[in-house]
């Protein structure tokens, strides 16, 4: 980009703040001095070699960490796939199994991890297509729940899915928008404790004719011990990380950035807010 140097009789206030929103970098007042004028051409001139030399190291900077997490891949897969060998040949002890339990649950953590940074990347750089299709947002809380009510039981949280009867098919990308459901119920379980209740709300509101209104409104309430009102729009932000004191040591990975991206994606927005007496409510709105 090149900088802009606006020169004008006009020399108000208000005329240098318009000139600045309207896209100036800078600004002078005739009669123009020519010294002053050159010294503000090279200032500018400084200024923009100092930003095409960041903006180069940033570039850099991601492709390198685009690079090392795709390569990631390969030794993922490869520990994945030896831990279904080891089940497969069935000559594990009880404590050998449950050790390549860990091992093998670990890794597809670190997986996951994998591919939210490989799509953060694709929607930075333009290049996320959403494969979408005609799909049941009842359908794909169904899926989920298999796998997160087994979780929550082994914790001693009580989850609860609140879906209406009559759901309408909306164009989702089924695969991005299952990963969003699944990272937002794993967050309210990670932070809940025995006895605490997680639960899932859909709405379907009404169209009112004539208004382009929301099509779905969903809902994940927990009752763990909230996030602070200084830190509730960090925790959407990939380069900041938010670590909570209860439970101990908890942080908010790249599943929140990823979250909102994808609900962006789809037109949609992704808020928290608190929940009363404690705890948190994500909302997602399409």
């Amino acid at each position: 980009r090149v900088p802009i140097i606006l020169v004008t009789a006009l020399d108000s206030r208000e005329d240098l703040i318009h000139g600045l929103n309207a896209g100036a970098d800078e600004f002078l007042a005739k009669p123009v001095n020519g010294p002053e004028l050159r010294a503000r051409i090279r200032s500018m001139l400084r200024i923009k070699q100092q930003h095409d030399r960041l903006r180069s190291t940033l570039k850099l900077r991601r492709d390198l960490a685009n690079m090392i997490v795709h390569d990631m891949r390969v030794p993922l897969g490869a520990i994945m796939l030896y831990c279904q060998l080891m089940r497969q040949r069935g000559k594990l002890g009880p404590e050998d199994r449950t050790d390549l339990e860990v091992i093998d649950s670990q890794a597809r953590r670190m997986d996951a991890f994998v591919n939210d940074m490989l799509q953060i990347a694709k929607m930075e750089g333009g290049k996320l297509i959403l494969q979408k299709t005609r799909v049941r947002v009842n359908d794909l809380v169904d899926h989920i729940s298999e796998v997160h009510s087994a979780v929550a039981e082994s914790r001693g949280v009580h989850l609860h899915f609140d879906l209406p009867e009559e759901a309408p098919y909306l164009e989702l990308d089924a695969s991005l928008f299952d990963r969003v459901l699944d990272n937002l119920l794993s967050n309210a379980l990670k932070v809940s404790r025995s006895g605490q209740t997680v639960r899932l709300k859909v709405h379907y509101p009404e169209p009112e004719e004539g208004v382009d209104g929301p099509t779905l409104h969903l809902q994940v309430l927990d009752e763990g011990p909230g996030i602070p009102e200084d830190q509730r729009d960090l925790i959407f932000d990939m380069f900041k990380v938010v670590e909570l004191s209860e439970p101990e040591g908890l942080q908010f990975g790249l599943g929140l950035t990823f979250a909102r991206q994808v609900v962006e994606a789809h037109g949609g927005r992704l808020w928290m807010e608190p929940n009363e007496p404690q705890g948190s409510i994500f909302h997602l709105q399409l």
